[in-house]
C-alpha cells in the first residue's frame, strides 16, 4: 500500500477513534449511572441541559468550551477529552499494527472494551460482568479466526483458576477476598484473547504494573504512620535483590557467592513479609488499588510488542 494511502486511511481511523471514543464515554458514564445509552439526548451532568450537537463535536468541542458547560459554566471532566484522544491512538496504533483486515476490526472491539473497563474501574472500582463477557466472546472470535480455539478455552480456565487462588490468599491476611470477581472474569477474558501461554506473561506483567503503582504509595502511606521499621525492612529486601540480580548476569562469579546471595534474598523478603503482613489487620489497612487497569495496560503492551 503506497505510504500517502496508509497516512489518509490512518487520519480517518484516528477521526473515527474519536467519535467511538465519545460513545464509550456515554457507556461508562451511562453505565455507572444505571442509564440508557440511548435515551435521553446528551446533557450536561451538573445541570442536566439537553446539549446541542456542536456541543459533542470530539476533543474540539471540549477545547473551544475551555473545558467548561456553556449552559451552567461548570467544570467538564478531563475524562471526556482523555477518552476521546486515547481512542483515536489506539485505533491509529491497532491499525498500523494490524492493517486492514478483520484482526483490526476485532481489537478495535476489544481496545475499546478495555477503555470501558478501565474507567470504570478507576472510576468507581466496578466491572460489569456483561462487558468481560462480551469481551471473552470477541476474544473467543479472535482466537477461532486464528485457527486456536482449544487455546482459548484453556486460556479461559487458567484465567479463571489462577485469579481465584490469588483472591482467596486475601482471607489469610485480611479475612476476605484479595479483589473482586470482576477481576476473574477480566483474567479469564484475556485468557480469551491470548490463550493460555501468553496468559502467564500477561499476568506477571500486571502484578509489576501493579508494584509500579502500589508500592511508592504504599511508602508514602508508611512513612505517614512513622512506620520506618517496614520501610526499612522494604527498602533493604529491594537493594538486596536487586544487588543479587546484578551480580548474577556477571561471568565467573564463584557459586558460592550466589548461594549466599539467594540465601540473603529469601531472608530479607521473608521479613518483609513479615513486617507488612502485621501492619495489615484489616481490609482498610491495606492499599487497594483496581488491578484491572493493570491487566489491559499488560494486554495492550503484549499486543503492540509481540
Amino acid at each position: 500500500m503506497p505510504e500517502i494511502l496508509t497516512l489518509y486511511i490512518a487520519f480517518w481511523i484516528f477521526i473515527t477513534g474519536l467519535c467511538i471514543g465519545s460513545f464509550l464515554n456515554v457507556v461508562i458514564l451511562r453505565g455507572l449511572s444505571n442509564e440508557s445509552i440511548v435515551f435521553p439526548p446528551s446533557k450536561c451532568p451538573k445541570c442536566q441541559h439537553k446539549l446541542k450537537w456542536w456541543h459533542n463535536i470530539p476533543l474540539l468541542s471540549y477545547i473551544l468550551l475551555k473545558g467548561k458547560c456553556y449552559f451552567c459554566h461548570e467544570k467538564i471532566s478531563p475524562q471526556y477529552f482523555i477518552v476521546e484522544l486515547s481512542t483515536g491512538i489506539l485505533f491509529t496504533a491497532l491499525f498500523f499494527k494490524f492493517g486492514l483486515s478483520l484482526n483490526l476490526l476485532l481489537m478495535l472491539i476489544i481496545f475499546s472494551l478495555f477503555i470501558v473497563m478501565t474507567v470504570t474501574d478507576l472510576k468507581e472500582k466496578i466491572i460489569f460482568d456483561i462487558h468481560a463477557f462480551i469481551l471473552a466472546g470477541f476474544g473467543i472470535l479472535y482466537n477461532l479466526l486464528n485457527h486456536n480455539l482449544l487455546n482459548a478455552a484453556l486460556g479461559i480456565l487458567e484465567g479463571i483458576l489462577i485469579m481465584e487462588v490469588i483472591a482467596a490468599i486475601g482471607y489469610l491476611f485480611v479475612k476476605s477476598r484479595a479483589f473482586g470477581t470482576g477481576d476473574t472474569f477480566i483474567a479469564g477474558a484475556l485468557g480469551a484473547i491470548f490463550g493460555w501461554a501468553p496468559l502467564i506473561i500477561v499476568l506477571v506483567l500486571s502484578l509489576v504494573v501493579q508494584a509500579l503503582i502500589t508500592l511508592p504509595l504504599y511508602i508514602f502511606k508508611l512513612y505517614k504512620e512513622k512506620n520506618f521499621k517496614t520501610i526499612i525492612a522494604l527498602i533493604t529486601f529491594l537493594l538486596i535483590a536487586a544487588i543479587y540480580k546484578i551480580i548474577s548476569l556477571k561471568a565467573g562469579i564463584n557459586v558460592s557467592i550466589l548461594y549466599a546471595g539467594v540465601i540473603a534474598v529469601v531472608i530479607s523478603g521473608l521479613y518483609c513479609v513479615r513486617q507488612i503482613t502485621r501492619n495489615i489487620k484489616s481490609k482498610s489497612d491495606a492499599i487497594i488499588l483496581p488491578f484491572g487497569p493493570a491487566m489491559f495496560i499488560s494486554a495492550a503492551a503484549f499486543i503492540f510488542l509481540n
